[in-house]
């Protein structure tokens, strides 16, 4: 068997044989049948399955058990069987990806999982993947990091290629001498300039499209939709003027719950815009588990297409377990918070995990053009696993621990450690005001023309909207982070502030696109295919700030796996594509 081995050093071929253990009977055992004996409790003191038995006993076949009926007990041992095979075993090296792997070989991502039945969408250093092949090729396609990539779909031809990449023949031809010998084909992955994107997505180099399902085909025109969430109505003092606005113009569950309902109000109209007809019950949880219960056993939940929230985590576990066994779809809409993940959880906001994970692929693919930068990390107790990790990326990183009394850093500490000509990396990892709100100054006091800083934070908070932190200081210090969300004010925000104004005579805030957002993504996906149990047939869809690409989990349920790459540049945010 031919292996394709990349070593730090060279790639190897190396013959082996391929192995198979198997089990063949060794001998039997005789068994008189007792009363009341099983057929099933014989196999189980045997260690064997009853098809084993009735295999060797083919009187089992027309007979039913008996007692004293007499049975041969079949006992295996396990024999290694070697068999010669073309294929070659590929061992995962870091930075790898599925599709990464099989443009280097030549052959699809359908191809790859093919012959790995139980392969995943993450892979590990080190783990095993066989490679279809015929013959002992040797690699066919080098991946360059200067260029994006892209999958060639059904009937894309030249125009269609320009139409959506903005990159025409001449160049296409260029990048890819293949096409001239062998034509565009669908499932071909092509070398395409970094500087002509279009409005894709991008994940490790691959372009994806992502999928406007409002221009689609919508096949169900009625939805029926529950919406929870914790207003607490019955708090509001309607005889008091004073005390309800003084209670509104706080933050607390009545706006945001207002807020979001503001913004799913947003969606239902545009919905309706859409031909789509809707049946929308919105309920008030006060923020209580009996009051949600009482909403279960007395409204027909189960009888919805889609429940949206509630927007607390236990609430969401509450109303999950209820509808679990009815298959009734329920979304965390806006809680960062886990939340018990059954069969019928969508989990709107992608994990923590995820998101450190996004930046931290996204530098190591940087550090194979960077020269060496110096790392610096800041974290605060809470923050020591994330630490720890860090420190197993950049062993040599410099660590600075925060005063325990304080929480501040010492100026002259970081001064000395960050360094001239080379680049400076500072990982700041804290959801303290105090502790951000003296790094940035402290930080932006110390960076210069010769004294390049990037400050960055695996998980940025809603610390950071304070008004207290400079966005003047976080543009100098080029910081990065990785989000659920895209600040960015194109035209459909902007479109949509405008016609929220009118109607609310205030601006949007991020709780209200992200539930427009969110509930759009849900019933759009529903209108095109009847139901959200099979989100992977829509792929990656995006909206205003917010864009979703729900994926199964190994134990059922859903989750969100979209993630943005946000970047301050001055008095500017732009998402990275990488």
């Amino acid at each position: 068997m031919f292996f394709s081995v990349l070593s730090f050093a060279q790639e190897q071929d190396i013959v082996l044989t391929e192995t198979h253990e198997i089990k063949e009977v060794s001998s039997f055992v005789r068994h008189k049948v007792k009363r009341k004996e099983t057929l099933f409790g014989i196999a189980k003191r045997y260690g064997i399955t009853t098809e084993q038995i009735i295999e060797h006993n083919p009187v089992l076949k027309e007979a039913t058990l008996k007692k004293r009926m007499k049975l041969q007990i079949p006992r295996y041992r396990t024999v290694t069987v070697s068999k010669k095979s073309n294929n070659k075993l590929h061992l995962v090296q870091p930075k790898e990806t599925l599709w990464r792997i099989a443009y280097t070989y030549g052959i699809s991502v359908e191809e790859l999982k093919e012959a790995n039945p139980s392969l995943g969408e993450i892979l590990s250093i080190g783990q095993k993947i066989v490679i279809p092949l015929s013959s002992p090729n040797v690699i066919k396609n080098t991946l360059d990091e200067n260029y994006f990539y892209y999958t060639l779909k059904a009937k894309e031809g030249y125009y269609r290629l320009y139409k959506k990449l903005g990159v025409d023949r001449k160049i296409i031809d260029s990048l890819n001498p293949n096409i001239k010998e062998m034509g565009l084909q669908v499932g071909m992955v092509i070398r395409v300039p970094k500087s002509q994107t279009s409005d894709l997505s991008v994940k490790n180099s691959l372009l994806v499209e992502t999928i406007s399902l409002k221009d689609s085909i919508l096949n169900n025109r009625f939805i029926r939709v529950a919406l929870m969430a914790p207003f607490k109505s019955s708090e509001v003092d309607l005889d008091s003027v004073e005390n309800t606005n003084l209670l509104l113009q706080k933050r607390n569950l009545h706006t945001i719950s207002l807020d979001f309902y503001s913004g799913a109000s947003m969606a239902f109209q545009e919905l309706t815009s859409l031909g789509v007809s809707l049946e929308v019950d919105v309920y008030d949880t006060e923020n209580n588990s009996s009051k949600v219960q009482s909403i279960l056993n007395t409204q027909n939940l189960h009888q919805k297409d889609v429940v949206i929230g509630p927007l607390i985590p236990r609430h969401v576990n509450q109303v999950s377990k209820y509808l679990h066994s009815k298959g009734i779809p329920v979304i965390s809409p806006l809680s960062t918070n886990k939340v018990d993940i059954k069969t019928n959880v969508y989990q709107s906001i992608p994990e923590e995990k995820l998101l450190r994970k996004t930046l931290l692929n996204y530098l190591d693919r940087k550090l194979e053009k960077e020269i060496n930068p110096c790392v610096l990390i800041i974290a605060d107790k809470e923050n020591q696993t994330v630490k720890k990790e860090l420190l197993k990326r950049f062993p040599l990183a410099e660590v600075i621990d925060p005063d325990e009394i304080g929480g501040f850093i010492k100026p002259d500490l970081t001064d000395s450690l960050l360094v001239d000509v080379q680049s400076n990396w500072v990982f700041l990892e804290t959801q303290k005001l105090n502790l951000i709100t003296s790094v940035t100054s402290m930080l932006n006091a110390q960076s210069s023309k010769e004294r390049d800083i990037t400050l960055m934070t695996t998980y940025r908070g809603d610390v950071y909207d304070n008004e207290n932190i400079s966005y003047e200081y976080l543009g100098k210090l080029h910081f990065l982070y990785p989000s659920i969300q895209n600040p960015s004010e194109n035209k459909p925000f902007q479109d949509f502030s405008n016609k929220y104004k009118n109607q609310y005579g205030t601006l949007p805030n991020k709780v209200t696109v992200r539930a427009y957002d969110v509930t759009l993504d849900a019933l759009l996906r529903i209108a095109f295919q009847e139901s959200l149990t099979s989100p992977n047939l829509v792929g990656e869809t995006k909206y205003l700030h917010n864009k979703f690409n729900y994926q199964s989990l190994p134990k059922g349920g859903y989750t969100n796996t979209s993630v943005y790459l946000i970047q301050h540049e001055g008095l500017t945010i732009h998402e990275i594509k990488e």
